[in-house]
């Protein structure tokens, strides 16, 4: 019973061992590692036509969330327990988020794209329209009017100001009044640059709206905060175990000593009897008389000498 209750003792206030913890941090900075990558893929996207890395932003945390759950449910961690379902519910809306974006930006890159894919069909048209053109200044204005609207896209897509949307949606309006003028080989030609450029003005503004929403999310500082939590958490254990250890150490000297003094108690006790025993013997055998030998009194009964 001396043994088992500082057993039990120290089961009960040992807490989650260290490699738990390093094994849910190790988790928690996979996730963080993972917010990082998301937003950096976002800002290269905005300033690259090429396409960014396939993938599924909502499988890509599953992992580690689902880890971080089943370490929840078997470690005694209250900051785990209070602080996680907000960090798997920040990834998961994150990962929506990045996904809008993601459809968002394919939109509009595949629209300008479209859009300067455009230059090369319009200006064979009018070289086509050049031979029999009545007005060739006409054609020319068109070419200059095409020119514009096109850099002026690039402009936008980059940089999606009010003052480039403006300019964008000008040179659209130029663009309209041109193809009136223009030869009907032209006009086909000049209504598809005008969707494409349609379609870039309507994505841009969510895709930017989203790049926003995916930059200012939290779910980055949430893991943090739980790091440094679970941190001075096993900083606090690891304190606790020192002390149950001292505790234990001092309790094991302390039986120590019991036992040694009832130790020696005993050895006291047996030295007494036999001393005793010998004078009885002693006595005894100078007046002749037989001898019982004298026992010691059972343990737990008064004896007096």
């Amino acid at each position: 019973m001396l043994l088992a209750l500082p057993a039990l003792w120290y089961i009960g206030g040992a807490g989650a061992g260290p490699a738990w913890y390093h094994e849910v941090i190790a988790d928690l900075a996979e996730l963080s590692a993972l917010d990082v990558r998301w937003e950096r893929e976002a800002l290269r996207t905005l300033n690259d036509l090429a396409p960014g890395p396939a993938g599924d932003p909502a499988a890509s945390h599953a992992g580690a969330t689902k880890r971080l759950e089943a370490a929840a449910r078997d470690i005694q961690s209250p900051a785990l327990q209070r602080s996680l379902p907000d960090v798997v519910r920040a990834f998961t809306e994150k990962a929506e988020l990045v996904a809008r974006f993601e459809k968002a930006n394919a939109a509009s890159r595949s629209a300008l794209r479209d859009a300067l894919a455009m230059e090369a069909e319009v200006a064979g048209l009018l070289r086509e329209a050049w031979r029999d053109a009545p007005d060739r200044q006409r054609l020319v204005a068109a070419d200059n009017v095409v020119t514009q609207l096109l850099a002026d896209a690039q402009r936008y897509y980059f940089v999606p100001a009010e003052s480039t949307r403006k300019n964008l949606e000008a040179s659209t309006a130029d663009l309209r009044g041109a193809a009136e003028a223009l030869p009907s080989t032209l006009k086909p030609a000049a209504a598809r640059l005008e969707r494409h450029v349609a379609d870039l003005l309507r994505a841009r503004p969510q895709e930017q709206v989203y790049f926003d929403r995916v930059r200012l999310h939290d779910a980055g500082p949430r893991v943090a905060t739980l790091t440094r939590e679970l941190r001075r958490e096993l900083d606090q254990n690891q304190l606790q175990r020192d002390r149950h250890r001292a505790y234990l150490a001092a309790y094991f000297c302390a039986l120590l000593v019991l036992a040694a003094y009832l130790a020696a108690r005993l050895t006291r006790r047996e030295l007494a009897v036999r001393e005793i025993t010998a004078r009885a013997t002693s006595a005894a055998g100078s007046e002749g008389l037989p001898v019982e030998p004298i026992l010691p009194p059972p343990s737990g009964t008064a004896h007096s000498p």
